[in-house]
């Protein structure tokens, strides 16, 4: 066998998602060089890939201590002890990496973002941060998520101009960056450029609610909305357990992949929400200059799952990466909505930033639209939302969307 070769090609086949090819080659090489770095390391990750952890923590000793200068096995080592939350043998691994290979962006990012997510962020922590992530966009000045992460530590560190400054050479990249523009939003609110936030966010222009437009079949939204809730509390994907650091949502319970079940009341529901994220489409204006509105679609596709609220649970201020459009159908609302404390308890807002940035502007910036069953609310993903927690009892079931272009 030429391992090199057999190599080439199953990093080919990895590369194109044929990973039991690819895994098949690996174990062939291996069965010749039973230590090769290499095949091993690719081996591990593409078990990393499918969440077989099990055999990434097999793998990953006999590579390391065979090979201890293999720099990409200390990498994925990073990763691993990152995704099974052991993170200082993560840091060490990632230093590792950094030590044996200092020009690579892409692991102090890595290591940046463990440090960021595990750490209290103090004015000293701040600042080593901010080396960190600007060493990797000097390595790597086309790395869209170093300049991000550069300007996210900016507004931290309250110095929002710097932070525009940086996601100026995004948006000469990618107009349309998500995560850039999110941010933009809240240095423009530090600022106090409100006009320019307006444009931005667009309360009411863009940020929207109108009532589902219910396919025909169904004239009734209350008979409607009782057969959907009987339909997703039954989901064979209805579960209470999920990653908090993947989504948004604080306790309760979700439906991820709400299409892998058939029924016909989720063929209504689809047919119902195109029909509405359409009317909100061809309402839009066409602007060139204007982010959001420059890149106006005639096809999408819709990714859609559903989310269970029950008292002191709530979503926490996000944005969604992979959208243009996102959106939230509301099926039933708790029964006390709003409260004598707070009578926007359990209602959804927008424009208070997440992700640990800090709310400038008080909240002169926030916006609240109250849920009711039947009401569709419509926003492009880059805008900050969240829900209001409540405390009375009762559940509020909602389908949440992205528009993908």
């Amino acid at each position: 066998m030429d391992i090199q070769k057999a190599l080439s090609i199953g990093i080919a086949h990895q590369n194109s998602g044929r990973l039991k090819e690819a895994e098949r080659i690996y174990r062939d090489i291996l069965k010749i060089a039973n230590t090769h770095p290499i095949a091993l390391t690719l081996l591990a990750k593409l078990n990393f890939t499918n969440g077989k952890y099990a055999e990434v923590k097999k793998i990953l000793p006999i590579v390391l201590k065979n090979y201890p200068d293999y720099m990409k096995a200390h990498v994925l080592a990073g990763d691993y002890y990152s995704q099974v939350k052991e993170y200082d043998i993560a840091t060490k691994a990632y230093r590792r990496a950094i030590l044996l290979y200092p020009s690579q962006a892409a692991t102090l990012i890595s290591l940046s973002n463990l440090i960021q997510s595990n750490s209290l962020l103090d004015h000293k922590m701040l600042g080593i941060l901010l080396c960190l992530y600007r060493e990797a966009s000097i390595i790597e000045p086309k790395s869209i998520p170093a300049l991000n992460n550069l300007a996210a530590i900016y507004l931290k560190l309250k110095e929002p101009s710097e932070a525009l400054k940086t996601l100026n050479y995004v948006f000469k990249m990618e107009p349309q960056n998500i995560r850039s523009l999110a941010y933009k939003t809240v240095a423009l609110m530090a600022l106090d450029e409100k006009s320019k936030v307006d444009c931005l966010v667009g309360f009411g222009d863009l940020v929207k609610s109108r009532l589902l437009d219910i396919n025909e079949d169904y004239r009734d939204i209350s008979s409607f909305n009782s057969r959907l809730t009987e339909v997703l509390k039954s989901h064979p994907n209805h579960t209470s357990e999920w990653d908090s650091t993947q989504r948004a949502i604080r306790g309760g319970a979700i439906v991820p992949r709400l299409f892998d079940h058939q029924d016909p009341i989720l063929n209504i529901l689809k047919l119902s929400l195109e029909k509405t994220i359409d009317h909100y489409i061809a309402e839009l204006p066409f602007d060139p200059n204007h982010p959001f509105l420059a890149i106006k679609p005639d096809k999408y596709t819709i990714d859609i799952w559903a989310n269970f609220l029950g008292p002191t649970n709530y979503q926490s201020s996000h944005i969604h990466n992979k959208g243009w459009l996102s959106g939230v159908f509301y099926v039933s609302t708790h029964e006390g909505n709003g409260s004598e404390s707070d009578p926007a308890a359990g209602w959804i807002e927008f424009n208070r930033p997440g992700y640990g940035l800090p709310g400038f502007g008080g909240e002169q910036f926030i916006r609240k639209i109250k849920p009711e069953p039947g009401l569709v609310v419509m926003f492009p993903s880059y805008v900050w939302h969240g829900t209001i927690p409540f405390s009375d009892e009762g559940e509020r079931i909602s389908i949440a969307f992205d528009v993908h272009i």
